[in-house]
């Protein structure tokens, strides 16, 4: 589970599924937006909605990921959360295994 500390209110740490500002992710594992750019995603489906667009070389934090890395969930640099294929994300193999499976 990825914590994120929310100083401003009460000093507490949360779940990261608790709608709050994210200020502070435990998880330090990056990823790199490709050449092409990327779409934030509501889930795991190029289908589903889109909840923003990355320009290339913008900067996610890795939250979460399918069981077979496909998809990855960030974190952006403007706290919002969504999913990414992984095929539009530059990002080290090794340090996957360190981010939490889903699915």
């Amino acid at each position: 589970m990825i914590l994120v500390w929310q100083p401003e209110t009460d000093g507490d740490w949360y779940p990261l599924d608790v709608p709050l500002p994210v200020l502070e992710v435990i998880n330090e594992v990056m990823a790199t937006v490709g050449t092409d750019g990327g779409n934030v995603r509501t889930r795991s489906d190029r289908q589903a909605q889109e909840v923003t667009y990355l320009e290339p070389g913008d900067r996610v934090h890795l939250v979460a990921r399918l069981e077979d890395n496909s998809w990855l969930k960030v974190i952006t640099k403007d706290r919002q959360v969504g999913w990414m294929s992984r095929s539009v994300l530059e990002v080290n193999e090794d340090s996957l295994s360190s981010v939490s499976a889903e699915g």
